[in-house]
């Protein structure tokens, strides 16, 4: 019991000691910052403080800041409210308010332009010449807080590259993410295509009955048809007339091959690729799943690929 008082009262004397000679002393009336988030340490100096409660009391969060190229005033009043909450004795010096401005710093409109650009014509699957691109509502400059600004498409969940597409571009300051500007895209697509060469009925093979002709698919379905050898083995699930675009969701798939048959099975794990044999245990349609019984005996499954090989990943 006297332990715990002793340990008490030395407690009570290292703070009183400390409360008697720390100061927080605000720097001037104006303060220029390069973040959203003002804390003690941008608009106040310290003496008379330990190096663990210096760390502590210099990220004592204030208020936020203002928007780049703007200001907010921090008040003396403002920061003893905070240091009170804690440390009651501290004394504060120094002009009753602080003019906290923000470092501003800005994207320029033909920056974004580019990047988002660059980063279709990378990743899309058409032909350069195939495509027209629309970058549409982007400001002439857009504001940020100083410092070192770099930004990156978030394009991750893009797929199609075709219509109307946000692409989310991410501007990070001094490698600190800031914000997200979302860019609105309009990518015209003339490409290649499936279309009907005469009127086809349903049920019929469709393979000599198409044509690849010039089309815009712009604004059409994500399942046209660009490359011949992706209907073969397919006859119309519904009656397709002369000039018709073909889609995927017009055809349907004939088993590319029967119970029994032998067929070739590729194993894919990462960038290897293996090819066996097998016996298929039952008719394989594009698409579907089903189970080969390998030369090994081991029976396993797989998705048919168009070209009639059975797929493993």
């Amino acid at each position: 019991m006297k332990f715990k008082i002793y340990l008490l009262f030395f407690v009570f004397l290292f703070i009183s000691g400390f409360a008697e000679n720390a100061k927080v002393i605000l720097k001037n009336s104006e303060v220029h910052i390069s973040k959203d988030k003002i804390y003690l340490g941008d608009i106040a100096d310290f003496y008379n403080i330990e190096n663990d409660l210096l760390a502590e009391i210099s990220t004592i969060y204030i208020k936020r800041a203002a928007l780049p190229g703007y200001s907010v005033t921090v008040t003396k009043e403002n920061i003893k409210n905070q240091l009170n909450k804690k440390y009651k004795t501290i004394n504060i010096e120094g002009p009753e308010t602080v003019k906290v401005i923000t470092e501003k710093s800005s994207v320029e409109k033909k920056d974004i332009k580019q990047i988002v650009e660059n980063f279709i014509l990378e990743n899309m699957p058409w032909k350069r010449e195939e495509v027209e691109i629309t970058i549409k509502d982007i400001k002439d400059k857009i504001d940020t807080i100083d410092g070192n600004v770099l930004l990156k498409v978030k394009g991750e969940k893009i797929r199609n590259f075709k219509g109307n597409e946000i692409i989310p571009v991410e501007v990070t300051v001094d490698g600190k993410f800031y914000r997200i500007i979302p860019v609105s895209v309009l990518i015209k697509v003339v490409t290649d295509c499936l279309v009907a060469a005469q009127n086809i009925k349903i049920k019929e093979s469709i393979v000599d009955k198409v044509s690849l002709q010039k089309r815009d698919i712009t604004f059409l379905p994500d399942d046209v048809i660009t490359d011949i050898e992706r209907i073969r083995n397919k006859v119309a699930r519904q009656a397709i007339a002369n000039g018709s675009i073909i889609l995927n969701s017009m055809l349907d798939s004939t088993p590319v091959f029967k119970r029994g048959d032998t067929v070739t099975v590729v194993v894919k794990r990462g960038s290897v690729m293996v090819e066996t044999t097998g016996n298929s245990l039952e008719d394989g349609k594009e698409g579907n799943i089903v189970k080969v019984k390998l030369v090994t005996g081991k029976i396993i499954e797989g998705r048919v690929n168009f070209d009639g090989k059975v797929i493993i990943q």
